[in-house]
């Protein structure tokens, strides 16, 4: 299922998309705005995968939209459906899937939706090879100091010296480097058996820590505390299992 989102100033043509979608199985959609200010907010709420989306707009035209969304490396493919073809150029150059043309033909809108249902396959594909990469490294028994992992159809090895930390947020494993992050479909205890343990330490079900990037230890409440780390701008809770383990290796006295 592929969540979308319709983004249109007028509610007709919201309407016709909507009908248009709904005739499809593999699509879904989850939301719809009148402006672009309205998609932006949308956007950020419901994370959608597709946004169908008018170019001439109030308060925020499809162009701006595009721009905002590539600034907030939103991971979100635009199909721009619009009256006006003066703007294709442009709508490519913002890494626009595809550039429909009102009143909608068929034929054509039904080839939109097949290329979007090859490029999620593919990013499955990416996102299975990663999974393949990982698993390799975690039937060896020993500590691996390098990782492969996927960004944007591209594998990086990564050394494990220059990961920040592992974390979980909205079900999915991120890992933050020093200058990058990466999403990753391993759990944190499968990533936990790779990484050299005298580097790092699961301090909370949700995170895994490099302990030479601790920039600071706050002492909390019930005798835990939070980590700030050197380039995470996140305090990292330490649950109540992990302060002894922490406290030794860290030497609190």
């Amino acid at each position: 299922m592929i969540n979308c989102i319709v983004v249109d100033d007028e509610k007709p043509a919201r309407d016709e998309l909507k009908f248009l979608l709904d005739n499809h199985k593999d699509f879904k959609v989850i939301g719809e705005a009148e402006n672009g200010v309205e998609a932006l907010n949308l956007i950020l709420t419901l994370e959608p995968e597709v946004v169908f989306c008018d170019i001439s707009m109030p308060l925020l035209d499809g162009i701006e939209l595009a721009k905002k969304i590539l600034s907030k490396k939103i991971d979100t493919y635009i199909v721009y459906v619009t009256a006006y073809d003066e703007y294709a150029i442009k709508a490519f150059e913002l890494n626009a899937v595809d550039y429909l043309l009102k009143p909608l033909k068929e034929e054509r809108f039904l080839t939109s939706l097949s290329k979007l249902k090859g490029l999620k396959e593919q990013k499955k594909l990416n996102m299975n090879k990663v999974d393949k990469f990982l698993s390799e490294f975690s039937l060896s028994q020993e500590r691996k100091s390098h990782l492969c992992l996927y960004k944007d159809g591209v594998l990086f090895p990564v050394k494990s010296e220059d990961i920040v930390c592992i974390y979980i947020e909205d079900k999915t494993v991120k890992i933050v480097t020093s200058d990058k992050e990466f999403e990753c479909y391993k759990s944190l205890s499968e990533i936990e058996q790779i990484l050299p343990e005298d580097e790092f330490l699961k301090c909370h079900r949700s995170y895994i820590i490099n302990l030479n990037y601790i920039e600071s230890i706050i002492p909390w409440f019930n005798r835990t505390y939070r980590v700030k780390l050197k380039g995470f701008n996140k305090e990292i809770p330490v649950s109540r299992n992990q302060t002894a383990e922490l406290k030794n290796r860290m030497q609190i006295l």
